[in-house]
């Protein structure tokens, strides 16, 4: 029987040697999700950063000083609860 490390290292250079065609194959596919009989793989995005112009940077900030003066005046619409909490305190004699 072989060392289990052994195998495990030898499992990994397998995954890595074939990590290439696996994402080129799945890109191909052009699907979210596969689905197989032992397997889901699906497709995530890492979040995405742009370099925006100062002035849409300044159009955003004065957005966000909009928004910040609206709340402040109205009430929201939805999405708040109310939500109430028991706390009880143990007297020591």
């Amino acid at each position: 029987m072989r060392n289990p490390g052994v195998q495990l290292c030898e499992l990994e250079r397998q995954i890595q040697e074939l990590q290439p065609a696996f994402l080129a194959a799945c890109m191909a596919l052009n699907t979210e999700k596969i689905e197989l009989e032992h397997a889901i793989i699906s497709r995530r995005l890492t979040p995405a950063q742009w370099t925006y112009s100062p002035d849409i940077l300044q159009q955003q900030d004065l957005l966000k000083q909009l928004k910040r003066q609206f709340q402040q005046k109205h009430e929201p619409t939805s999405g708040r609860e109310i939500t109430w909490v028991i706390k009880l305190l143990l007297a020591t004699v």
